[in-house]
């Protein structure tokens, strides 16, 4: 009755009104209060009650679905961007900007970003010897190589960078794999963090961006109740959704105690984090938990942001989340990632004219970034096909 209710009533409103679609959320919201309880006689909202089981238990069976596929593809780590071998793909010459060139790039902020190697206190930032959008792209990229792939990987992107060997205090089983780069003059090191890759990645990214996800759906639908005190309370209540307490050990404490390591052992160094959607996010909420005086610079890639997942994850709190982290994020157009959350820190838009998952790919934000800046460096880069439709194999 309500069903075929909602149905009539909207298909009236769509023909009779130019705001169908706030009209039929209304004709929706008046039909389930009918359904659930208004204008009728249910005792103790047994229809809610069995309403609130069905979500509860489709919520339960999909988290299982995650979960068998996950314990399937944990070992699944054979793809690659470079294809079955390295130079089995064709290549594509990315080339550094003509005079003409430079002067529109000189124009885009994403262009001109550039970060320092070797000492913080450098007094002067070249061109030359410097790290640019594209370099902290192609550095996340490699993230999804397979491990035997990722050494020449950096060889042909930066050759003048090393693997650093993994810290001797990290755990060696882990729900997060990262990659950490060094500098030929051990002046320099960006750890990088993998994105969701696996079914083992997607049930991270729920257990992780959970609540942030559902208090955002409620701003949509409701009363904002994600931001202030609302927000705060919400987040700790939130401690009693199972997936709430998380275990950070098993989720990306490796990469947080690899990252105490660096800082501790290697302390002359410049460090940067850096990752691509979850590996992004991860990088941020380690830069938000570090007690050091100095922490590394993060610039992630199409990842969500952080200011409710730490209130969910530090429920004690944490006295710099009201400031801004040294962190830039860069939000592809018409990626819906990147907006999940609050971001905290800086933002920089980059061009994408595709769908939403095709916007989140990291080698379409590479491709469109490298259509506008060139290579961002002196000397051509070449990348394997397939990065775009504008790239065929």
């Amino acid at each position: 009755e309500s069903f075929i209710e909602f149905i009539l009533l909207n298909v009236l409103i769509i023909t009779t009104t130019r705001n169908a679609m706030r009209d039929g959320a209304v004709v929706l919201l008046l039909c389930v209060m009918r359904q659930f309880g208004y204008q009728r006689e249910i005792n103790s909202g047994e229809r809610v009650r069995l309403a609130s089981m069905i979500v509860l238990g489709s919520v339960q069976v999909l988290l299982l679905t995650l979960v068998c596929f996950a314990l399937d593809s944990a070992s699944d780590d054979k793809w690659s961007q470079f294809g079955p071998y390295m130079g089995s793909k064709a290549w594509y010459n990315i080339s550094s900007l003509t005079p003409v060139q430079e002067e529109l790039a000189d124009t885009l902020p994403m262009c001109l970003v550039r970060f320092p190697r070797g000492m913080p206190h450098s007094a002067k930032l070249d061109f030359n010897h410097s790290l640019s959008l594209a370099d902290f792209g192609l550095m996340a990229s490699l993230t999804y190589e397979p491990q035997n792939r990722v050494a020449e990987g950096c060889a042909h992107y930066f050759p003048e960078w090393h693997m650093e060997p993994r810290p001797p205090s990290v755990l060696d089983e882990d729900w997060v794999r990262f990659v950490m780069f060094t500098s030929d003059t051990n002046s320099t090191t960006v750890i990088a963090v993998r994105g969701t890759l696996t079914a083992l990645d997607v049930l991270h990214d729920v257990t992780l961006w959970l609540v942030p996800a559902v208090l955002q759906l409620f701003n949509y639908i409701g009363p904002d109740v994600a931001d202030g005190s609302w927000g705060i309370s919400m987040s700790r209540l939130s401690q009693l959704i199972p997936l709430a307490p998380i275990r950070k050990q098993t989720t990306y404490d490796s990469v947080f105690l690899a990252v105490e390591y660096m800082l501790e052992h290697y302390p002359n160094r410049l460090y940067y984090l850096t990752g691509h959607s979850l590996g992004g996010g991860i990088a941020k909420l380690v830069e938000l938990q570090l007690k050091t005086r100095i922490k590394p610079l993060t610039v992630a890639f199409a990842a969500p942001g952080v200011e409710h997942a730490a209130r969910v994850l530090f429920p004690s709190g944490i006295s710099e989340l009201g400031n801004e982290l040294a962190t830039l994020t860069v939000e592809p157009n018409n990626d819906v990632i990147s907006k999940i959350d609050v971001q905290i820190g800086n933002t920089l838009n980059a061009p994408c004219d595709g769908r939403a998952l095709t916007c989140h790919s990291i080698y379409r934000t590479l491709w469109g970034i490298f259509q506008k800046c060139g290579s961002m460096t002196r000397r051509e880069l070449r990348i394997p096909c397939g990065w775009s439709p504008e790239a065929p194999c």
